[in-house]
């Protein structure tokens, strides 16, 4: 009985799931479509470490055990740039702690580095935000807001109320 859209390919993965070396879809002769795939691979939300039944085979432990035993580990920009993310949020990273860093492409850093550190917000959140500090600092809005008028008097902004 096919009941889901990927029941062919969920069930050939179950059985080629011992044979594959790193857990990459590269490794497979048959296409994983994406959705299923960002459904299926594993990430740091839902990582139980050693308390997951499935520790010891797991690629993402195993490849933790084999990078803590490198001596060298080449890695592209975008890799780099998330271990270092992860470990400035007090997470776990991806890499082991290291001594230097050599980056080829030095001129990619830059924008590699503000991908992974952006953050998107949108005008409205914003305006949002503004408005409940108006609403609940309405002393100390209108003195941020005094402080900006000045040294910004081209921008529109709303008054705090009084």
């Amino acid at each position: 009985m096919n009941m889901t859209p990927h029941y062919q390919t969920v069930s050939q993965l179950m059985q080629d799931v011992d044979t594959l070396e790193v857990g990459d879809p590269n490794e497979l002769s048959y296409d994983v479509v994406g959705e299923l795939w960002r459904e299926i691979q594993g990430d740091s939300n839902d990582c139980l470490s050693e308390e997951s039944p499935h520790f010891e085979s797991c690629f993402i432990q195993q490849a933790r055990t084999r990078l803590k035993a490198a001596d060298i580990i080449v890695s592209n920009h975008t890799l780099f740039f998330t271990d270092f993310y992860l470990k400035q949020k007090g997470m776990y990273g991806l890499f082991p702690e290291y001594e230097a860093v050599i980056f080829d492409e030095g001129h990619r850093i830059k924008d590699v580095f503000s991908k992974c550190f952006q953050k998107v917000g949108y005008v409205k959140e914003i305006e949002n935000l503004f408005d409940r500090c108006l609403n609940k600092r309405s002393q100390w809005a209108k003195a941020v807001f005094e402080d900006v008028e000045a040294d910004y008097p081209e921008l529109p902004l709303k008054q705090a109320p009084s």
